[in-house]
Order: C-alpha cells, then sequence, then structure tokens
C-alpha cells in the first residue's frame, strides 16, 4: 500500500505518533496502517488491533483482534480495517475525544443509523 508506506516512512507524523502515545493521548490508524506504521515502529507494543485482513500478518497473532472487529479501542490506540469502515472509525474518534452524545448527533445527522 503506498499510502501507508508513506507514512510509514514519514518522520514528522511517526514521531507525533510516538508523543501520542508516550503521553497516554489518543492515535489511530485505519486500514493497512495499523500494521504497516504502527506495528512496524513498535506501536502496537501491549496492546491489540485491527487492520486490513490481507496485513494481519505483520501483527503478532497475540496482538490481534477479532476478524468481526472493524473499529477496535484499546486503551488510547484506535484501528479499523478498512475504507469501509471510515465512518464507524470517525464516529468513535469523536467519541473518545468529545463523548457519545456528540457522537450519537453526528450519526443522526449522516443518517448513519
Amino acid at each position: 500500500m503506498p499510502g501507508s508506506k508513506n507514512l510509514s516512512e514519514n518522520v514528522v507524523l511517526v514521531e507525533l505518533l510516538k508523543n501520542q502515545k508516550e503521553k497516554g493521548r489518543l492515535y489511530a490508524a485505519i486500514c493497512a496502517s495499523p500494521a504497516v506504521v504502527l506495528q512496524h515502529h513498535g506501536l502496537l507494543v501491549g496492546k491489540k488491533a485491527c487492520c486490513y485482513p490481507a496485513f494481519r500478518e505483520m501483527i503478532p497473532p497475540e496482538q490481534l483482534a477479532s476478524l468481526e472487529d472493524r473499529v477496535f479501542v484499546d486503551e488510547n490506540c484506535v484501528t479499523s480495517t478498512s475504507p469501509a469502515t471510515a465512518i464507524e472509525f470517525a464516529l468513535k474518534l469523536v467519541e473518545l475525544l468529545f463523548g457519545k452524545e456528540p457522537a450519537d448527533k453526528i450519526s443522526k445527522a449522516m443518517l448513519c443509523n
């Protein structure tokens, strides 16, 4: 995946992600990036995550969330499986940052439920 590979090679992004993790703040990745970016840079140590199915082999089995998990939260690390889960992923981030009520309001306005 050229997108996730480019992200993985972006020094500024990787430093930002490491800083977020170290400070206990949210950090997140979707599609191939949980494996190609987070796992590659040691950002999944002690965490479970989901990612695009074709990249699951890059994450140790004991760190993989279930195949049924479309969005997975492990403390401050949020991961999601694919472009098809982008709205669920975004709404989960809104919920974690601002609360369930704002996330539900946005979901309803977007006709997600």
